[in-house]
């Protein structure tokens, strides 16, 4: 599944289970590059503001200051079309901007614009998730900026880049902070079966790991205990399963005989 957390910045992160449905192992992903350098149309007319840039004299990648903006702009990265620093805009009170650059919305129309873009954002993570491990079951939407989106998005949509199909994903967003929480919390306890078994950190993250944490993978294997609990549930299963199979058989012998002495 994916994961897209909506608060100062947004965040994504993935998870994949053992496929095989034995639950040994949990794949765990931090995917920040890909709403830094994913970019989605923008139907409004609001651009965004903040941004990065390549640095003429060292090459490197570094963020605009905030106060940079383009107004109206046809895209923008995920990473500054969905931060708080928008959604402040959209109210008019953005700290780093002039009032005139940032007209207020009323609630209903700031809403259909970041539901709009949110939309696209999701559609475009949920195609990347796709390219790494096929089709995602399900996608969250957190944070204190996507519970007003509840009930306004409920799938996303994307075309594969390999074979043209055209899938839809259901997208769960909770309508309040108390039912993230306890989704949190039920991740929490599920995670306390697995422990870290190693780290991948695949490739060179342009904005400098360790801040952004462009691609950081971490294999979750099974404890111990909880291996040997779920064998004893296995083998006890089976014993059950042999049982009721051995009593089955003595309970048709004994109807047959009857059959055949009447």
């Amino acid at each position: 599944g994916l994961v897209l957390v909506l608060g100062t910045a947004p965040a994504v992160a993935t998870f994949f289970r053992d496929p095989s449905g034995k639950d040994k192992y949990i794949e765990t992903g931090i995917w920040q590059s890909w709403v830094w350098f994913s970019k989605i149309q923008l139907d409004d007319p609001y651009g965004y503001c903040g941004g990065i840039k390549t640095d003429k004299q060292t090459g490197r990648i570094v963020v605009k200051p905030p106060s940079a903006y383009k107004i109206p702009h046809r895209q923008a990265r995920i990473r500054f079309a969905l931060d708080n620093n928008t959604w402040l805009r959209f109210m008019g009170r953005n700290p780093h901007l002039d009032k005139s650059i940032q007209p207020p919305l009323d609630m209903k129309n700031a809403t259909r614009v970041w539901t709009n873009r949110l939309q696209s954002s999701i559609n475009k993570l949920a195609e990347k998730f796709h390219d790494i491990y096929g089709p995602p079951e399900v996608v969250y939407v957190l944070g204190g900026n996507a519970t007003r989106c509840h009930g306004m998005i409920s799938c996303a949509s994307y075309e594969t880049t390999d074979h043209g199909m055209k899938l839809k994903v259901p997208v769960v967003i909770p309508k309040e902070d108390c039912r993230q929480q306890l989704m949190h919390m039920a991740g929490l306890v599920y995670s306390t079966q697995f422990k870290v078994k190693q780290v991948f950190a695949p490739g060179q993250d342009p904005l400098a790991r360790g801040w952004t944490r462009g691609g950081e993978i971490c294999m979750w294997v099974k404890r111990k205990e909880f291996r040997r609990k779920a064998n004893k549930a296995a083998a006890a299963g089976t014993r059950d399963a042999d049982v009721k199979k051995a009593h089955s058989q003595i309970v048709e012998s004994s109807r047959c005989r009857t059959l055949s002495s009447s």
